[in-house]
């Protein structure tokens, strides 16, 4: 893979996809040629961080808890967007705090500049919320998804926990 893609003003600029930015109306000028992309075929990728929902995985979020689960990458994978679901039925919604953590060659990236509430980052599965620049992680690279439960669950009593699922999407290539 040509690790500079993009070219503008037919001069070829080196745009890595770690700084692809949003550009509105010029991000046309950015868009990677065909030839740019990974010459064999992107797969469809879904990487799942469960917190109650996989029975293997615990019993969920107890009121204020933090959790972190990790994942290790086995393909390079090009990440562009983030879904999720809760059981919290807290009215008004608290909801949860989100943060992703990408580890590359021995240092560690947040994908956000601070924990942000799930209202504010997590689309639905018909509406993946779309991450501002695509996040690209080479094979080897690991991922950590910290959720910190901000409900006490007193609006649903029937369950003591909190069960929340969310989901990186991307492409995969080889």
């Amino acid at each position: 893979m040509n690790p500079s893609v993009g070219i503008r003003s037919n001069k070829q600029h080196g745009v890595t996809p770690f700084f692809f930015g949003q550009h509105k109306l010029l991000n046309i000028l950015y868009i990677p040629k065909l030839r740019d992309l990974p010459q064999d075929h992107i797969d469809l990728k879904g990487i799942v961080f469960d917190f109650g929902f996989n029975g293997g995985q615990g019993a969920g979020l107890a009121p204020f808890e933090v959790q972190k689960r990790n994942y290790v990458v086995d393909r390079s994978v090009l990440l562009w967007g983030l879904s999720g679901i809760t059981t919290d039925l807290t009215n008004p919604r608290v909801g949860y705090l989100v943060q992703i953590f990408a580890t590359h060659g021995g240092t560690q990236r947040q994908f956000f500049t601070k924990h942000l509430n799930d209202a504010e980052i997590v689309g639905t599965g018909q509406r993946p919320f779309l991450l501002r620049s695509p996040y690209l992680l080479m094979k080897g690279d690991q991922l950590q998804c910290e959720v910190k439960n901000l409900s006490n669950n007193q609006a649903n009593p029937g369950t003591a926990n909190s069960k929340v699922q969310l989901v990186l999407w991307g492409g995969e290539f080889d």
